[in-house]
């Protein structure tokens, strides 16, 4: 993780000031962080240079919003939205977006188990503001 000037820590690292929401928590498999890895890897494509840890693309939607995965040696890990997540305009149910968001990272988390042989528990949601990239 990054840490801010003001002690705390985040999970990026952008160019421009990036707000995103991150839910944290930890893998839960025998395996380690070198064995996961490559798992990871065939199944998602790597992201380098953006997390303080490894990261990987799970979704992008229609570019407006994007769906990170994130995960440290200690086998801690965080879902990051970026972007905007919904349908604006679009006449909806009062709670369809966040049954959407709900069912997208229980599906996200249930494929990384599938591919990594891990379960993901997740224990924490907080937005972050990613740390400026120097």
């Amino acid at each position: 993780m990054f840490r801010k000037a003001d002690g705390t820590d985040v999970w990026l690292q952008s160019a421009r000031t990036l707000p995103y929401l991150s839910i944290v928590g930890r893998i839960d498999s025998p395996d380690d962080y070198v064995d996961i890895i490559p798992r990871l890897s065939q199944a998602y494509e790597p992201l380098d240079g953006m997390a303080s840890e490894t990261a990987f693309l799970l979704r992008d939607f229609d570019g407006a919003a994007h769906l990170v995965f994130s995960i440290r040696p200690d086998k801690r890990c965080a879902l990051l939205l970026l972007g905007t997540f919904g349908d604006c305009g679009k006449r909806q149910r009062p709670w369809s977006v966040l049954d959407n968001l709900l069912l997208v990272i229980k599906n996200c988390a249930d494929e990384i188990g599938r591919k990594t042989g891990a379960i993901v528990h997740f224990e924490l949601v907080k937005p972050e503001l990613a740390i400026r990239a120097q």
